[in-house]
């Protein structure tokens, strides 16, 4: 079996769709359970995420998934956290982020 990596393989990992995932097993667990247990996703990343993940499963066109599991990656890649050390953080332009990923800032929720 080969590895299957980008658009084939399904982007459950950077959504919140397992109660194994340990950034949030509660919201996690929720999906999982269709709601029995858990906690509903109150994130804003990861209900940015749940969304197009059930769009990327009905997806059929490579294209189209292609598109969701970039999307997603965008999304997820913007949600890390990491301590303020240097070795982890680029601070182009005065804004922190981590080094050679891209991201989109956004200002933090009040």
């Amino acid at each position: 079996m080969g590895c299957r990596s980008g658009a084939a393989s399904n982007p459950a990992e950077f959504a919140p769709t397992s109660q194994q995932q340990l950034q949030w097993p509660k919201w996690g667990q929720h999906h999982q359970n269709r709601g029995r247990t858990g906690e509903p996703c109150d994130g804003p990343y990861a209900t940015e995420l749940l969304a197009p993940h059930g769009e990327w499963i009905e997806a059929l066109a490579p294209g189209r998934r292609a598109a969701i599991w970039r999307r997603m990656l965008d999304v997820h890649a913007d949600a890390q956290l990491c301590a303020d050390d240097p070795d982890f953080l680029d601070r182009e332009q005065g804004i922190p982020h981590l080094k050679g990923i891209p991201c989109t800032v956004r200002p933090a929720a009040a």
